[in-house]
C-alpha cells in the first residue's frame, strides 16, 4: 500500500531538478518586438529636411564668421605694366660698348683727354684725369666735363650694374687752406663726380671712396714722372661684374 502512494505522489508531484516553466518570456519578446517596430517607423517618418538644415547651417556661419570667404586686398592704383622699366645688370663687354660708342658721340672740343675706358678684376673702369675735370686744388667740376658725365649718368641709368667712384691723387701733399691732406681733396673730388652721375638722373646707391696717393704704386713704374703723377691724379668710375640670379631686380 505504502508503495502505491509513494508511486502515485512520485507521478503527480515536480520531478526534482526540473526548471520552472518560463511562459511569460514569450510575452516580454513580444513587447519587445513591437517596441522596435515602433521605433523603427518612427525613424522612418522623420525625414532630414536637407533644404532647410542648409539655410540655417548658412545663417549660422555668415553669422559666426565661420564660412566667409576673406577679400583679397586690392592695390588703390593700377599700374600698366608694360610701361614699367625694370633696369637688369648687362655684361660689362656689351657695357663696355655702349659707353665707347656714346663717348665717341661727343664733338672733340667736349671729349676728355687721356681718358681711358677698361676691364679690371671683374669691372669696367671708366679713368677720368683730375687735370681735365677739376682746377688744380680743386673739387668743383669744369664746365666741359659736366657733360661728359651727363653722358655716362644717362648711360649707366638703364642698367642695374652696381657702380661706384673712387678719388685719388699723386704724392705731392696738398697746401691749401680748403683740404688739409690729399684724402680729403680725393673724396671730394669723387664726391662731385658721383653728385654729377646722380644730376643726369642716375638714381641708383653710388659709393664714393677716396684714396689720396695710397694707390700710386699702381701707376706704370715705367712712365716718365710727369706723366706717372698726371696718371695718379684721377677719378675712377668702376661697374660691377652682373652678379648671381636676382642682381638689380
Amino acid at each position: 500500500m505504502s508503495g502505491v502512494d509513494d508511486q502515485t505522489g512520485a507521478e503527480d508531484g515536480p520531478v526534482h531538478g526540473e526548471p520552472a516553466k518560463a511562459d511569460w518570456m514569450y510575452t516580454f519578446a513580444d513587447l519587445v518586438s513591437l517596441l522596435l517596430t515602433f521605433f523603427v517607423m518612427l525613424f522612418a517618418m522623420s525625414s532630414l529636411q536637407d533644404d532647410r538644415f542648409q539655410e540655417i547651417a548658412s545663417s549660422l556661419g555668415a553669422r559666426l564668421n565661420l564660412t566667409q570667404a576673406v577679400p583679397a586686398p586690392r592695390p588703390s592704383a593700377s599700374v600698366d605694366m608694360p610701361s614699367v622699366l625694370i633696369p637688369r645688370a648687362v655684361d660689362l663687354d656689351y657695357l663696355r660698348r655702349i659707353m665707347t660708342t656714346k663717348l665717341a658721340q661727343l664733338p672733340m672740343a667736349e671729349r676728355i683727354p687721356d681718358l681711358e675706358l677698361r676691364r679690371e678684376n671683374g669691372r669696367v673702369v671708366l679713368s677720368l684725369p683730375a687735370d681735365s675735370l677739376f682746377p688744380p686744388g680743386s673739387a668743383d667740376l669744369v664746365p666741359g666735363a659736366r657733360r661728359v658725365l651727363f653722358l655716362l649718368g644717362e648711360s649707366l641709368s638703364v642698367f642695374a650694374n652696381r657702380v661706384s667712384v673712387e678719388g685719388h691723387t699723386d704724392p705731392i701733399q696738398i697746401q691749401n687752406d680748403r683740404y688739409p691732406s690729399n684724402w680729403e681733396l680725393s673724396i671730394d673730388r669723387a664726391a662731385s663726380v658721383a653728385r654729377a652721375l646722380r644730376q643726369s638722373g642716375y638714381t641708383k646707391t653710388i659709393a664714393v671712396y677716396g684714396h689720396g696717393s695710397s694707390r700710386f704704386d699702381d701707376v706704370d713704374i715705367r712712365l716718365p714722372r710727369a706723366e706717372r703723377y698726371a696718371k695718379s691724379r684721377r677719378v675712377d668710375v668702376l661697374i660691377d661684374e652682373p652678379e648671381a640670379e636676382g642682381f638689380g631686380s
